[in-house]
């Protein structure tokens, strides 16, 4: 679902460049699991800064490294195609943070548990 929803949530900006304003409040690069997502919204982010209004052509040739490719015009083609209503969006950003903040979640506890390792909480004879 989480990826499903980065998918929603990019063809969405796509599709609608106005939803951005709201969303760039709501969501960070980081909030996207897949390096593709957090490609384009990062290109999102810049060409805001920038002031220049979101295109098509324009965001996928900020991906393909200056000129369009096939395989990033692709991609915001297929982005556009997976674009949800201006009035259903808000539920995959909220989708975007529940799955952002449970893998922030699961590295803290990985990282606890690695941290964890070989440490000896109690002797054997303080046990018995």
């Amino acid at each position: 679902m989480s990826l499903e929803s980065e998918q929603r949530v990019i063809g969405t900006v796509v599709l609608q460049p106005e939803t951005y304003g709201d969303i760039s409040r709501l969501l960070a690069v980081e909030d996207f699991a897949s390096p593709s997502h957090r490609a384009a919204y990062r290109v999102f982010g810049e060409m805001a800064e920038e002031g220049i209004q979101f295109d098509d052509l324009i965001i996928a040739s900020r991906l393909g490294g200056g000129s369009p490719t096939p395989a990033s015009l692709e991609y915001v083609t297929a982005a556009a195609e997976n674009a949800v209503s201006a009035a259903g969006y808000l539920a995959h950003v909220y989708a975007v943070i529940a799955a952002s903040k449970k893998r922030r979640l699961v590295a803290a506890c990985a990282s606890v548990i690695r941290e964890a390792e070989g440490v000896t909480l109690y002797s054997r004879e303080e046990a018995e």
